[in-house]
């Protein structure tokens, strides 16, 4: 009895109508990748032209360079300021010269102590007067710096330094911000004059000491001859003055948390890091501020995905936008193209007509 062989086949899949089929969805979830590499691949399209308007503005910089530059540029100045607040400190004690070789003397630094112990507005003074002075010799150093090396370092403007002036002044006379300030000036300034009295006391026991060597014994008199006795008693009486200018220190009070944060603030205040933070504010802005004007272009025309967007160069004493041709070009511009015009490129070839129809850059 022949049995007749069955033949089994996989049985059918069968899908509902509601679930999507297997190629449908992969399909869907690679155009949605597409869009989404479309609209990242855009927004740094945009960003990249955005920072490269900035080229005019900025004297071939771009917005990200003139940031970064900025960010050196405060980097020097916080050093600078470091280095010539103990630079500063030597000049204000007569150790060192102000300039060439002109000192100011112990004289005038006991005499600025002096001063600013007389009371709070002289204390309030006294700091201004030191702060101003010092932002002053900096950015004339600086300015010095950032000429020898051109073009790698900015010059600081009148403005810069009249920023770090108002700083300064806002520091010592507004009440409210530094309401401790006064009590720190004396207590450095009776220290600075204790330790520049105590320095001439050091001095004055040296010399007793030399006078007291030339001392000898007389064996005929029988007696301890002192030859310079004399000058030693005048010294030990100036000796005795000095001492009783060594005044008592008193701790200043600490400030809160704001006052100190001012302080730290403003004590790297100076034309240099105003300088450094005027460029980055500056690049940051111009750069958010190009990247929307891009976007907006984008928008009103269609969207471009994939293209990337052209500006205009802008006139800078005119301001003014639009589709602009290069100088001598004779093509005839249709709406439906874009001219590249980015500022400040020194090859023309690269300053060529793009079809936004075509280009898929």
């Amino acid at each position: 009895m022949q049995h007749k062989e069955q033949s089994f086949s996989p049985p059918k899949e069968s899908w509902s109508s509601g679930a999507p089929k297997p190629e449908t969805a992969q399909s869907r979830e690679k155009s949605s990748l597409k869009k989404l590499g479309d609209v990242v691949g855009d927004v740094l399209r945009d960003v990249s032209t955005a920072n490269q308007m900035a080229a005019d503005k900025f004297d071939g910089d771009s917005a990200l360079m003139r940031t970064a530059r900025g960010f050196v540029t405060t980097g020097i100045g916080v050093g600078l300021e470091k280095s010539m607040n103990f630079v500063w400190d030597k000049v204000w004690q007569g150790d060192i010269p102000f300039y060439d070789k002109s000192k100011f003397g112990t004289g005038m630094a006991e005499a600025m102590n002096r001063f600013a112990q007389k009371s709070d507005f002289n204390a309030r003074m006294y700091h201004l007067m030191k702060e101003g002075t010092q932002d002053l010799s900096l950015a004339i150093f600086y300015n010095f710096l950032a000429f020898r090396s051109q073009p790698l370092l900015p010059k600081a403007e009148p403005k810069h330094l009249l920023t770090a002036l108002t700083a300064d002044a806002m520091e010592a006379f507004v009440k409210p911000i530094s309401p401790n300030l006064p009590g720190k000036v004396q207590f450095d300034a009776q220290r600075g004059t204790n330790a520049i009295v105590t320095e001439q006391i050091e001095a004055l026991d040296d010399k007793m000491a030399q006078f007291a060597s030339r001392s000898y014994y007389d064996r005929v008199k029988d007696v301890q001859v002192s030859p310079m006795s004399d000058q030693i008693e005048k010294l030990k009486e100036r000796k005795k003055a000095l001492q009783g200018r060594i005044g008592e220190l008193h701790v200043p009070e600490e400030g809160g948390n704001l006052e100190k944060f001012i302080h730290k603030f403003v004590d790297i205040s100076n034309p240099v890091t105003v300088l450094g933070i005027d460029m980055i504010s500056g690049g940051l802005a111009t750069l958010i501020r190009n990247f929307k004007e891009v976007r907006k272009v984008r928008k009103e025309k269609g969207g471009l995905e994939g293209k990337k967007v052209f500006m205009p160069k802008k006139e800078n004493w005119k301001d003014r936008g639009g589709d602009r041709k290069p100088y001598n070009e004779k093509r005839d511009y249709s709406k439906d193209k874009v001219y590249v015009g980015k500022s400040n490129w020194k090859d023309k070839k690269i300053q060529e007509e793009y079809d936004l129809k075509v280009d898929d850059t």
